[in-house]
């Protein structure tokens, strides 16, 4: 389909007063012109001449044609003073029908004068009233204007007052038009401003809109009856669905009822920094810091600055700190790691330490026990090292150096190692492998899990007791089993014993600090190597059993 020109239209509300009101004056104009024949015909028929009638009926049927189909177009806008002018002719050149004055039918001239001074001004009046004269002038040329002699009381009343109240409703009518436009500009202009502020506001309420949707942080408005008025993209495409719970800063406590920062918000109080988290997100749970502050006003609504203001709402801002809370916890986690991992070879260092402080050992013992201190000094000086490039290379995971390794001489190490701290409580520790059993393994870390399930065999194991370690291969593992004589684990412990800071009953009553640890941290390593660390389910009275499996050797 072809495209096709459309017609120029003008506005409504944008028109000047001269077209918007051409058609409501040419309805006007075109009933009298039709109703006043009719009074002509019902006093004095044959006064009415028909053919001068149609022929000014005719210009003013094509001045309310014009102005029925074109009235909104732009070009009337230009040529809109023509419509009242044709008027103004056409009741001239229908006045000479009805055998009138001079001024022909004058009070039908009212009509188009008025609208000329209306919505046109003076100057088209004034050119309306020479139009008219010229009219009259060549229509009705036999008329003497000097001689009055003939003309009746009546008739001269007419002849005066006439002219002189077309005058005065003419200069009222401009007045009356002029004051119009006037508030017409006034208008305009405060529209103008009203637009200019409204756009001014709706480009600042985007810009706030879109400053809030950016920021990672939630933000939740409420009014005074507590309804959420707002909220940005972070409530609505993290926390969804909705607002969810929130819980303290152990991840697992909810806050009682009314008493979380949502509730506390509602309320209208206004609080900063309180840390906890979010239950559900898209991603997993939310650490937080929640700050609220009141919106100022009044119950009016109104800005308030008496003592009876009330505020209009609230704003909740909940500020997403997970990263770095998760960063304390793995450095507290790390400190408490070390601090784990370095009690067991200090341990050593100060058993035998007191033993050669004795002096009542052979030759050959003090030499053992000195190289078991050099041995364990040499453990510290390790994790120490490994600490440090850990955190240089910001890996919160010590790297592993796996070798073959013959599990026998590590497991035989780590008995040594702890021989002083289990005679003291006359425990006896025996190794059952008799030959070298290799293992894929990084010495250092492997050396780590078992010096933490001796040394825990020892710490929860009865005085007079037993520590065996066995260990056997099959196909497609080596095994290692750490068997003590002590009040073992109870089944609702079993579960958690490798939670990290899990502490069972019985070690919770026993004078052994510890900070629920060592375990977790074996698991890992041995998760690290490819096997893992288990315990296995037996009656609490018979001791516990951890099985370590490990990879084969690599050939």
């Amino acid at each position: 389909m072809s495209p096709r020109t459309a017609r120029p239209r003008v506005n409504l509300a944008d028109r000047p007063l001269r077209v918007h009101s051409v058609f409501e004056f040419q309805i006007v104009v075109f009933v009298a012109m039709l109703i006043s024949p009719i009074a002509v015909v019902a006093v004095r028929p044959p006064a009415l001449n028909p053919a001068s009638y149609l022929a000014g009926l005719l210009l003013v049927v094509v001045a309310s044609i014009v102005a029925l189909l074109w009235w909104r177009s732009a070009w009337l806008a230009r040529f809109a003073v023509l419509i009242p002018l044709a008027d103004l002719a056409g009741i001239r050149v229908m006045a000479t029908s009805a055998g009138a004055n001079p001024l022909g039918d004058g009070f039908l001239l009212i009509l188009p004068m008025v609208w000329l001074a209306y919505a046109f001004g003076l100057r088209a009046a004034a050119g309306g009233l020479a139009l008219g004269i010229v009219l009259d002038s060549l229509l009705r040329p036999s008329w003497d204007y000097g001689d009055l002699s003939s003309v009746s009381a009546l008739e001269f009343v007419r002849l005066v007052s006439l002219p002189l109240l077309l005058v005065i409703l003419t200069t009222s009518s401009w007045l009356l038009g002029r004051r119009i436009r006037l508030q017409q500009t006034q208008i305009a202009a405060q529209t103008a401003l009203t637009t200019a502020a409204l756009e001014q506001a709706e480009r600042s309420n985007t810009l706030v809109s879109e400053v809030i949707n950016a920021v990672d942080f939630a933000v939740i408005a409420f009014d005074r009856a507590g309804a959420v008025t707002l909220t940005n993209r972070f409530v609505d495409g993290v926390l969804r669905p909705g607002i969810p719970d929130f819980y303290h800063t152990d991840g697992s406590t909810p806050f009682a009822a009314g008493t979380s920062p949502v509730d506390r918000s509602r309320r209208g109080e206004s609080f900063n920094g309180i840390l906890g988290w979010v239950g559900a997100a898209q991603d997993g749970p939310l650490a937080f810091s929640a700050t609220s502050r009141s919106l100022a006003g009044s119950r009016d609504g109104t800005a308030g600055t008496d003592s009876t203001d009330s505020p209009d709402g609230t704003v909740l801002v909940l500020r997403n700190i997970t990263t770095e809370l998760l960063a304390v916890r793995a450095r507290d986690d790390l400190v408490a790691m070390v601090t784990h991992d370095l009690r067991t070879p200090l341990t050593a260092i100060i058993g035998n330490a007191e033993r050669l402080l004795g002096g009542t050992d052979a030759p050959a013992t003090v030499a053992r026990r000195i190289e078991v201190i050099l041995r364990n000094g040499q453990r510290m000086d390790t994790m120490l090292s490994d600490l440090l490039q850990a955190r240089s290379t910001a890996d919160a995971l010590v790297p592993l150096v796996p070798d073959n390794v013959d599990l026998r001489g590590v497991v035989l190490e780590s008995i040594h190692s702890l021989t002083p701290a289990a005679a003291a409580r006359g425990i006896r520790m025996c190794c059952e492998p008799t030959t070298a059993i290799p293992v894929f393994a990084d010495p250092t870390r492997l050396r780590q899990v078992l010096d933490n399930l001796l040394s825990n065999a020892i710490k929860y194991n009865g005085n007079a007791g037993t520590i065996t370690v066995r260990a056997f291969a099959d196909a497609d593992t080596v095994t290692v089993l750490v068997h003590d004589t002590g009040d073992g684990v109870s089944p609702a412990d079993s579960s958690h014993v490798f939670d990290l800071h899990y502490r069972t009953e019985s070690a919770r009553r026993s004078e052994e600090q510890g900070l629920g640890l060592g375990l977790s941290i074996s698991r890992d390593i041995a998760r690290r190597h490819g096997g893992d660390l288990t315990l296995d389910p037996a009656a609490p009275t018979t001791g516990s059993t951890f099985r370590l499996t490990l990879p084969h050797a690599r050939t």
